[in-house]
């Protein structure tokens, strides 16, 4: 694939940032939001919608939106996952998108009717784009949770915005409508003993929004299809602690 090995490890490297740092608060803070950062609204059937932009600098950069977990916030995300530190370090712009009412209508059975959060996105890429924040061709998408199911949906209704997807504990929504997405890159970071999104697929935790999802191996299957990829392997991670219980497994 085209995308530079450089910014697959440091879109990775966000998002095990996302995991480490992000606690799921339920209330937002009155803290500040970081250096340079500014709120922008997008207008939508829905009514206006939110998201916090972290610019590079002047002129379009490649772009990271984030996309928070069920019961987030964009500000959350923009303080506490480490996007914001690693769009400083490497130069991209990150981009904090806000659901209504802390959700993200994600398509998956059991939860439906809206807010149109596809068109939503799809408005603020073009938004990005038309104010020369982002560049067309070079724009990911990224989430946790509800985020992460919802950056599957962008995937499968509006793939060609984006040129890779990164998730954290969540995988694709089930009984979507339609899901056609061009080859991406993908990154997804799962636990095997999630309580909240099933491994294996399946009903979700009441907590993550209910619906059921795609298992793990159903959704990368999935792509290694849509991405004409071989027959994929898996690579036992060495372990740091010795006497940790969990193991990491690369594939």
């Amino acid at each position: 694939m085209s995308i530079m090995k450089p910014f697959r490890l440091l879109f990775a490297s966000a998002i095990v940032a996302g995991i480490v740092l992000l606690g799921w608060r339920l209330f937002a803070s009155e803290e500040p939001l970081p250096a340079g950062a500014n709120a922008i609204t997008i207008p939508t059937r829905d009514g206006p919608r939110t998201a916090i932009v972290l610019p590079a600098g002047q002129g379009p950069y490649l772009t990271v939106i984030v996309l928070h977990g069920g019961s987030g916030t964009a500000a959350e995300v923009a303080r506490d996952t480490g996007f914001a530190e690693a769009a400083a370090r490497r130069g991209f712009t990150a981009v904090f998108a806000q659901g209504l009412r802390r959700q993200w209508q994600d398509g998956r059975v059991g939860r439906s009717g809206p807010p149109d959060d596809v068109a939503f996105l799809t408005a603020l890429v073009d938004r990005l784009v038309a104010s020369g924040v982002a560049l067309r061709g070079h724009i990911y998408i990224s989430g946790i949770s509800n985020g992460g199911s919802m950056s599957f949906t962008m995937a499968c209704k509006a793939g060609h915005l984006f040129r890779g997807v990164g998730t954290v504990v969540a995988t694709m929504p089930g009984g979507l409508d339609r899901c056609d997405p061009p080859p991406m890159t993908l990154v997804m970071i799962n636990g095997s003993a999630d309580p909240l999104e099933p491994y294996q697929g399946g009903k979700v935790g009441w907590i993550s929004g209910g619906g059921t999802l795609w298992s793990v191996g159903q959704t990368t299957d999935f792509f290694v299809r849509v991405n004409g990829c071989g027959r994929p392997t898996q690579r036992a991670l060495p372990r740091r602690d010795p006497n940790s219980p969990t193991h990491v497994t690369a594939v």
